[in-house]
């Protein structure tokens, strides 16, 4: 989810894609109950926005970057928990996880 509030005044939203490095994103959950339930997923902090979540073998992953693709945090989500722990870091975008087998 983009937080608009915490965009620098110097940084375009309307006209230029600028904002997608800022740490200006966060992951939330959300659930269609009803009424319908959303809150952000704890663990996880505000990051340049990310295009891939991965799902692999009932596991569900997200790559944060702080710095807009420099590097990248590699957190595993517990949907029952709403929370996330950084698995690893890596250099450049995370792509997702594929099994190879």
């Amino acid at each position: 989810m983009f937080h608009r509030d915490r965009l620098p005044n110097d940084v375009p939203v309307d006209t230029s894609y600028e904002f997608w490095d800022a740490s200006v994103h966060r992951l939330w959950q959300i659930e269609l109950t009803d009424p319908p339930r959303a809150e952000p997923v704890q663990g996880v902090p505000f990051a340049a926005v990310g295009f891939v979540l991965s799902a692999i073998e009932g596991r569900l992953y997200t790559g944060e970057s702080v710095d807009g693709n420099v590097t990248t945090d590699v957190y595993e989500i517990d949907a029952e928990a709403n929370n996330a722990n950084i698995r690893f870091s890596m250099d450049g975008i995370f792509e997702g996880l594929y099994s190879l087998r």
